[in-house]
């Protein structure tokens, strides 16, 4: 846009985008604030939950872009069967499992969808985060 009262380039400002949102689904508290911290730096928001049953319940009150879910965890629902309850609510959320109970680079066998095995460095993590929240990136592998 070009101001005519002074003759200079004036380009108006971007729309202001929220940054997704991610839960962050772990027991282990130092792994889920480092993990937290680790999206936050790259510029997405963060909202956690130590179990199952606590991430249930942020997802019925915020607005979810994705969901980064360790396997085991204490309660009745594991991050398996929480991803199970969450297909069936919002099949369109991507849900991202992870766990450092495998082998490196193998999931779960009874992971039929995205997973990122612990220890993973944070390159791997936001890689992984912004592949399914991107335009046509896929919620099943």
């Amino acid at each position: 846009m070009r101001n005519v009262m002074n003759g200079a380039d004036e380009s108006p400002e971007p729309p202001s985008v929220p940054a997704p949102l991610i839960l962050v689904v772990e027991d282990e508290p130092l792994v889920r604030m480092v993990t937290g911290e680790i999206l936050m730096d790259a510029g997405f928001q963060v909202i956690e939950a130590a179990h199952a049953e606590q991430a249930l319940a942020i997802l019925e009150q915020a607005p979810v872009a994705l969901v980064l879910t360790d396997v085991d965890m204490p309660g009745e629902l594991d991050g398996l069967a929480l991803r199970g309850v969450l297909r069936e609510r919002s099949p369109d959320l991507p849900v991202i499992v992870t766990s450092g109970g495998v082998r490196p680079g193998a999931p779960p066998p009874n992971l039929d969808g995205p997973f990122i095995a612990k220890p993973y460095t944070a390159d791997a993590l936001i890689a992984t985060v912004t592949t399914y929240l991107a335009p046509g990136g896929t919620i099943e592998d």
